[in-house]
């Protein structure tokens, strides 16, 4: 759980404070819990804080196993050898979010892979845990560079606003065609991927069931081209 909701309920008044167990985001109420619309993320793109910084593997790792493992619920789920490589690789995508108080409050892990590593994700023939380093490639040699979405997340909306401006101003600023790809459990940007221009390629039913999620996982591809042509 984040440090913000602990602090928030443990203090000598108690912070009445609403969090999703699905998304593990806290608000002060439950209505601004929910992802913003599409359009305040432009709005807030320029937005910049001193509370982000590179990803520090001999620190910040152990947020990363705690966070992801547990969201997948498989030990292990990272690998860190392979995080090194990918922050070595696309430091400007691969961040840590602190909070106020300094504590670890959310993360972009994007990586820029293989064109052979994209199919094999896009066919199901591996997933996310199968990922190592001989799957990145140095996206500046490449005509048409595929960034993969490993995760990115925060405690909350505020937390995403800083996150996701950095996220999006490097696609803004990136000077040659691309294609971004991940895949997610998540339920509550399912709609906001479709608006933003993000295609399905395909979707998990069966999990979908046995998580119990309002949409199903999915494996998803596009760009931000249009979104970001009036940022």
């Amino acid at each position: 759980m984040p440090y913000q909701l602990i602090h928030n309920l443990n203090a000598a008044v108690p912070i009445p404070t609403f969090y999703n167990f699905k998304t593990r985001k806290y608000s002060l109420f439950q209505q601004s819990n929910q992802l913003p619309k599409l359009s305040w993320y432009a709005d807030q793109i320029d937005l910049k804080t001193d509370n982000i910084r590179t990803i520090d593997i001999g620190y910040d790792i152990k947020y990363l196993h705690k966070f992801i493992d547990s969201q997948h619920q498989i030990e292990a789920y990272v690998n860190n050898n392979f995080i090194k490589q990918a922050v070595k690789l696309l430091p400007d995508l691969n961040y840590i979010y602190t909070g106020k108080a300094g504590f670890y409050a959310g993360h972009c892990i994007v990586l820029p892979i293989k064109e052979e590593t994209y199919k094999k994700l896009k066919n199901k023939e591996i997933s996310s845990k199968d990922l190592r380093e001989s799957d990145l490639v140095d996206f500046k040699t490449e005509d048409f560079p595929i960034f993969y979405r490993y995760d990115i997340t925060g405690d909350c909306n505020e937390t995403i606003f800083c996150v996701m401006g950095k996220f999006f101003r490097f696609f803004r600023d990136l000077k040659k065609p691309y294609l971004m790809c991940g895949y997610t459990e998540r339920d509550d940007n399912y709609k906001l991927n479709k608006e933003i221009g993000l295609e399905v390629v395909w979707e998990d039913k069966e999990l979908q069931e046995a998580l119990d999620l309002e949409y199903p996982p999915r494996f998803f591809e596009g760009n931000f081209k249009k979104f970001l042509e009036n940022a």
